[in-house]
């Protein structure tokens, strides 16, 4: 009889461990996702603090140029500047190429002139930029490895914003 009860107490420890082992896993795995998640948002606004420092900066100094690298995470393909100001009718044959996202952003009245493509969850806007007449208001960079290399030049009023080449 005592190895009945001792079979039984064995089944119930080992069906304790189990069950205490698959909740260290369930936590472990929402812990690490959740530092991934918040990892990106910290590289996201880290990104939007570099860019309005660096357009800012540049906009008052009118005449000067400056080379912006931006390293970006792997995962975003393009990044997209709008100067609001040069918009034409937002469609797909007037922006060929361009994310219809980006697109319905636009036409929805949004101020946002930083876009990440894929989109990301979290909106850029920095201060008042210029893009090369060209560009009819929308200029998309694709990245090389996560990086970007754009050249930048002081309006007095403004930053405009194009190609390092």
């Amino acid at each position: 009889m005592n190895t009945k009860a001792q079979i039984v107490g064995q089944i119930f420890i080992f069906l304790l461990a189990i069950a205490i082992f698959s909740l260290i896993m369930v936590y472990g795995y929402k812990a690490i996702t959740g530092f991934t998640e918040r990892g990106e948002t910290v590289a996201l606004l880290e990104l939007q603090n570099k860019l309005e420092r660096q357009i800012s900066a540049m906009a008052l100094d009118y005449g000067s140029t400056d080379k912006m690298e931006l390293q970006l995470s792997s995962e975003y393909e393009q990044i997209c500047f709008v100067d609001h100001d040069q918009l034409q009718a937002l469609n797909e044959q007037t922006y060929p190429g361009i994310s219809p996202f980006i697109l319905d952003a636009l036409e929805s009245g949004s101020q946002q002139n930083v876009f990440l493509v894929p989109l990301s969850d979290t909106p850029i806007q920095v201060s008042k930029i210029v893009l090369e007449q060209p560009q009819k208001g929308i200029l998309c960079v694709e990245t090389t490895r996560g990086r970007v290399d754009l050249l930048l030049e002081g309006t007095g009023s403004a930053t405009k914003i194009s190609l390092w080449s």
